[in-house]
């Protein structure tokens, strides 16, 4: 179909073309072609700056982590106060970040695992320390300490060959352990807790009136086939992705036993 003459770019209406119109064309043309490309250089050169920040931030963050310190900058164990202890001020955010940390400590933790084992009042703590790569002399003079305290007990020094394994038991969890009878929760719960202990379920004592064990306690049964009078199940919210176990709490006493993630218990 022909195309009517005043429909036509550059066309007069004669059906002839305007002067210059080629050119002028041809310029806006090339004009808008460079704007275009011009625009997308931009737009990657952008994108390409911020995957660079992004990387370094990420990178500054787990450098600092390596080095001790959370997400801020601070280090770990920050006091209360606000202020850092004396050389470690100037460490926060935007410091130099000192690569040879991290070597400096791993060469300070063989050396002091070195002393331990030429130190014969302490070489037995040398196979503990190498597992758990923790040498320093506080923290073994922690341990020493609780195992003379456990020699020295009557009772309680079977259970210092444990804590040279790593087991450092409380003393309320090896009185519970050398005593069958020994209950550590209210009347109210006392049965549920005669019951685990009868059936051999793994229980650890935490503070007064609380007991935990590895087993799941299956909260709505127990509480129908035994007499809990005033007893109550709880399960704490939590998020689809991390569950949280829930537990027997009586409210009048205090006094709780929460369950794991482990056998059910009472057994189907």
């Amino acid at each position: 179909m022909r195309v009517p003459v005043l429909l036509r770019p550059g066309v007069d209406a004669g059906g002839r073309h305007r002067a210059g119109y080629p050119r002028a064309m041809h310029r806006l043309r090339a004009l808008a072609l460079a704007a275009g490309f011009s625009l997308a250089i931009a737009i990657v050169a952008l994108f390409y700056v911020w995957s660079a920040f992004a990387l370094a931030l990420a990178a500054t963050q787990w450098f600092a982590r390596l080095d001790g310190r959370d997400d801020r900058g601070l280090h770990r164990g920050r006091p209360a106060g606000g202020r850092l202890p004396a050389g470690r001020a100037g460490r926060g955010v935007g410091a130099r970040w000192d690569p040879h940390a991290g070597a400096a400590r791993m060469a300070q933790r063989r050396r002091d695992l070195a002393a331990l084992r030429r130190d014969p009042a302490r070489a037995h703590w040398a196979p503990l320390a190498e597992r758990r790569q923790v040498a320093d002399p506080a923290t073994v003079a922690r341990w020493e300490a609780r195992y003379r305290e456990l020699l020295a007990h009557p009772r309680r020094r079977a259970f210092a060959a444990r804590a040279l394994e790593g087991e450092f038991f409380s003393d309320a969890q090896i009185d519970f352990l050398l005593d069958p009878s020994r209950r550590v929760t209210c009347a109210h719960l006392q049965p549920v807790e005669q019951a685990l202990r009868a059936a051999g379920a793994p229980m650890t004592v935490g503070e007064p009136g609380f007991l935990w064990t590895e087993w799941s306690l299956d909260g709505p049964r127990l509480l129908r086939e035994m007499p809990l009078p005033g007893v109550h199940w709880q399960v704490p919210a939590a998020h689809p992705r991390d569950p949280q176990p829930g537990y027997l709490r009586c409210p009048a006493c205090g006094s709780r036993i929460e369950g794991g993630f482990g056998a059910s218990f009472p057994p189907a």
